[in-house]
């Protein structure tokens, strides 16, 4: 992942560059970003963390269960039960110790059975206590895969789907829904999936998954651990996705200021630029971006006109454009080489 670290370096290097030649607002988006990205970054590692959420009354905690292989988080018919989140993660792993440190689950058992996974089971997310919804939240951006666990009473819930589902849409490739409790509908469990299906179409899913499984009885469990197991191709959308939000920021940079497309809004020649830059006063201002506009605006209302500062400032802003571009080519040349692996 070094390539990544150097990535991540670039765009730091390439928004302190941007500060005195992009509108502030773009500086200070591309600097929540790659301060965003840096922190995703150094809480990757070959662990799964895998979240279970879901409302009240799913079966969370009986599905936790039923993929630990043993009764770790408790179960009540009293609503809402899932106080606190429960972690069952191999003990000694720095990295995942810190990543739960940053999720705030302090409940944690050990797991010595499948190290390569941790998961946490999640406050109840529909429930009357405010601060469960918060914590869900919250935590979800943090880890690598959500298990969604609804059942065949409340898998069509406005709220659910509004609120939760719909927003981590854009997320699907992160994202498995299960359909607990089948072992209620047997003979209606594959119409209800399909709906739920078409459901989570409609929040703006293309291809959702959606796995029904019975806690209780035990069906469908064994293909849902298999999706467990498939984590590294998760993994790999994770760092994708790392790799993808640098270019993508980078492009941001040089179209707001007018590089993406124009690397520079002066004809290159032996001239000075300064003298270019006298010459050329209605090509610059017809092709520029807002900052250099309002530069030059600034400067032509003084006289008399000095175009040494915006001829610096032209300079500055063909390097930012060439950064940028650099950081965009090396990014998209990183992506190539992890799909040819």
């Amino acid at each position: 992942m070094s390539g990544i670290g150097e990535l991540l370096d670039g765009l730091d290097l390439l928004v302190a560059r941007a500060e005195e030649v992009a509108p502030a607002e773009t500086v200070a988006e591309a600097r929540r970003t790659a301060e965003h990205l840096r922190a995703r970054w150094s809480l990757l590692t070959d662990v799964l963390v895998v979240a279970l959420a879901g409302g009240t009354g799913s079966g969370k905690s009986s599905l936790f269960n039923a993929l630990v292989g043993a009764s770790l988080a408790s179960v009540s018919a009293f609503r809402p039960h899932t106080d606190e989140a429960l972690a069952w993660a191999a003990p000694g792993d720095p990295v995942v110790s810190r990543i739960l440190d940053e999720l705030g689950v302090s409940r944690r058992v050990a797991n010595r059975v499948r190290p390569g996974i941790a998961l946490v089971d999640l406050p109840d997310m529909d429930s009357v206590v405010s601060w469960h919804r918060r914590i869900v939240e919250e935590l979800l951006p943090k880890v690598d895969l959500v298990v969604w666990v609804t059942d065949p009473i409340k898998y069509n819930d406005p709220t659910m789907h509004a609120d939760f589902l719909v927003p981590i849409a854009e997320h699907e490739d992160r994202v498995v829904v299960v359909l607990n409790k089948i072992d209620l509908v047997p003979d209606a469990w594959q119409e209800v999936a399909d709906h739920l299906r078409t459901r989570l179409i409609g929040d703006g899913f293309t291809d959702p998954i959606v796995v029904p499984v019975s806690a209780h009885t035990g069906e469908g469990i064994s293909h849902l651990r298999s999706r467990l197991d498939d984590g590294v191709d998760v993994k790999q959308l994770v760092v994708d996705k790392l790799v993808l939000d640098v270019a993508e920021t980078a492009a941001e940079i040089a179209r707001a200021i007018g590089t993406w497309e124009e690397t520079t809004l002066l004809s290159p020649g032996p001239e000075p630029v300064g003298r270019r830059v006298e010459e050329q006063r209605e090509i610059i201002r017809r092709l520029a971006d807002p900052v250099t506009r309002a530069l030059l605006e600034e400067l032509e209302s003084q006289e008399p006109f000095d175009p040494a500062p915006l001829a610096e400032h032209l300079v500055r802003r063909a390097e930012v454009g060439a950064s940028a571009a650099a950081l965009w080519i090396e990014a998209a040349l990183q992506r190539r080489r992890r799909k040819e692996v």
